[in-house]
């Protein structure tokens, strides 16, 4: 049950510079355009050295998002936690680094709010925030635990990030929220990063499962062909009284 604020705003924080829309159409951070210098300590800076972001500082670096958000912003980051990582599965994130950096792209982007600095005080319950890969998150709010949520749409009721440290301002370039998993956009057409991965792990679970059950079917078929030849037999015998 979610206990949202007497008055639900919806709201739209617009960039400055033109944000994608609902549809998912690309926003305006471009790794292959890095063209402004940084500042530091910036918000790479933080995530690289620290131990608990080295799977976020990793993504980053491989997708080029790296340059962009050593720029001077401002920016606003949802930024998970490695222990928000792994709960999509070791796995997923191999597949992600390694294969799939598209799909991380998007991930990290839908992380990020261009050209704003949002501390949690901005953030509205059932509000919306324009992401970087031109998606819109909403923010939860449980107002009898104090708890708040960042969701994607691609976020079930079981894994709904929680903000869990807010306001960090160490960063020279924006805002930072620490959230314990990974915001998911929208997945219509196609499975999630997770999802993907376990159909891909469960293809080969399925022959042998396949194998096994046509294994015992064909079994169970012979055994039961085999008490039918019986009993035919036993009747004839009943039949010709030699039983």
């Amino acid at each position: 049950v979610i206990y949202p604020m007497s008055v639900a705003t919806l709201v739209n924080f617009p960039d400055p510079n033109g944000p994608g829309d609902e549809d998912g159409d690309d926003g305006d951070l471009d790794p292959s355009d890095p063209d402004t210098p940084g500042c530091s300590p910036n918000m790479v800076d933080l995530a690289c050295n620290n131990p608990d972001f080295s799977i976020i500082c990793e993504a980053m670096q491989a997708t080029g998002l790296d340059a962009i958000l050593s720029q001077d912003g401002p920016f606003t980051v949802f930024a998970p936690t490695d222990a928000a990582f792994f709960s999509l599965g070791e796995n997923t994130i191999d597949a992600l680094l390694s294969d799939d950096l598209d799909t991380l792209e998007d991930i990290l982007l839908f992380h990020i709010v261009e050209g704003q600095e949002l501390f949690s005080s901005d953030l509205t319950c059932l509000g919306t925030l324009d992401m970087a890969n031109g998606e819109r998150s909403r923010t939860i709010c449980y107002p009898r635990s104090g708890r708040t949520y960042q969701i994607g749409s691609g976020n079930s009721y079981r894994d709904y990030p929680e903000i869990i440290d807010i306001d960090n301002t160490d960063s020279c370039n924006g805002v930072i929220h620490i959230i314990d998993e990974v915001m998911l956009p929208r997945y219509s057409s196609e499975s999630s990063p997770s999802e993907k991965q376990s159909q891909k792990s469960s293809k080969s679970s399925k022959k042998s499962s396949k194998s096994s059950k046509s294994s015992k079917s064909q079994k169970n078929y012979k055994q039961t062909k085999y008490h039918q030849r019986y009993k035919t037999f036993k009747n004839k015998l009943r039949t010709n009284g030699w039983t």
